[in-house]
């Protein structure tokens, strides 16, 4: 993640859903982690076990279910 990119994360306000596959080798949980103690503290993590960078078309039933649910609750 570029500087920049990092700098701004401090300015999103809104709630964040952050879908990360567990053997997603580009975009590791950890980086999930990062880029909500960067300054998005409202996101919300979602591991999607035996999924890797994909995880619409590798995990597409979980993905879209757990999109639903996190606008659902008013996101």
């Amino acid at each position: 993640m570029g500087k920049r990119m990092i700098d701004g994360l401090k300015n999103v306000t809104a709630h964040t859903l952050i879908i990360s596959g567990a053997k997603d080798c580009q975009c590791t949980i950890g980086n999930a982690e990062q880029t909500r103690s960067r300054g998005v503290d409202l996101a919300t993590i979602v591991i999607l076990n035996q999924c890797g960078h994909f995880p619409w078309l590798e995990k597409p039933d979980e993905t879209f279910m757990v999109i639903t649910e996190f606008f659902g609750d008013g996101h």
